[in-house]
């Protein structure tokens, strides 16, 4: 995968003035960036690193305690055992109770769900999330990317701009002209049922929203999981259903 810049101009800007090296105290960063976009009076802040850990803490140690039903016929009923990748990576199986096959039609092998930095280069360390198939990326969504509002963490991806850091490559592959990504990027909204958020001049598609006392209330932890792997995989399969089209 080739390697991309998924942070925006003002954050580098505001990293660049803190005349810290690439071993800087994440959280101090984290809190310089904060501070940054609330005192410009934005409604949406950048996630904070230790709130993106978490995430990422959840999905490695939590077990699912209910079943993820996608359709009739699909549905996810464990999660594998936790494999080591790269540096603070990790990925596992989505076990479906029928040999462990791939849950995509047509689709012989198993489906993967990692955290890893895919040779990305984000503000935060390992954190995107990645679904696997075919021994290859179906796609993944980057958690320094994502955004909060003080009460709500959203898991977000940039449909707006194609070629551009951060974007949704699948699912512009092969395009042919304006109309075109226009269609595509309306269907995806429509079929996959997910609002938009308007941020840095951007728009963002929400996969996902996690309340953050959530991420710190134990007996929250399951929904938590539960929450973000459905739609993730709903996401992901929404894509794959749009670009089999084209």
């Amino acid at each position: 995968m080739d390697s991309v810049v998924a942070i925006d101009y003002e954050s580098q800007n505001i990293l660049r003035d803190t005349q810290q090296d690439e071993l800087f105290d994440y959280e101090y960063i984290s809190g310089v960036i904060q501070q940054h976009y609330l005192t410009k009076k934005n409604k949406y802040l950048p996630i904070e690193v230790k709130d993106a850990y978490k995430i990422k803490q959840i999905l490695k140690t939590c077990q699912l305690e209910e079943e993820i039903v996608l359709n009739e016929k699909l549905s996810v009923k464990l999660l594998g055992e936790t494999a080591d990748v790269g540096e603070d990576g990790y990925c596992y199986s989505l076990i479906t109770g029928k040999n462990n096959v791939c849950l995509i039609p047509n689709c012989d092998s198993q489906l993967v769900l990692g955290v890893s930095n895919l040779n990305v280069k984000t503000r935060i360390k390992s954190a995107c999330v990645y679904l696997q198939g075919w021994g290859s990326v179906l796609e993944f969504v980057d958690l320094s990317d994502c955004i909060e509002d003080g009460e709500t963490i959203y898991i977000v991806n940039k449909i707006s701009k194609i070629g551009q850091d951060g974007y949704i490559y699948r699912l512009y592959r092969n395009i042919e002209d304006n109309k075109e990504i226009l269609e595509r990027k309306e269907r995806l909204i429509r079929e996959f049922g997910g609002k938009v958020i308007n941020y840095l001049n951007e728009e963002w598609l929400v996969i996902n929203e996690i309340k953050k006392e959530d991420l710190y209330n134990e007996e929250k932890f399951a929904a938590v999981l539960h929450g973000f792997i459905q739609d993730f995989i709903r996401y992901v399969f929404t894509i794959d259903s749009i670009v089999k089209k084209y």
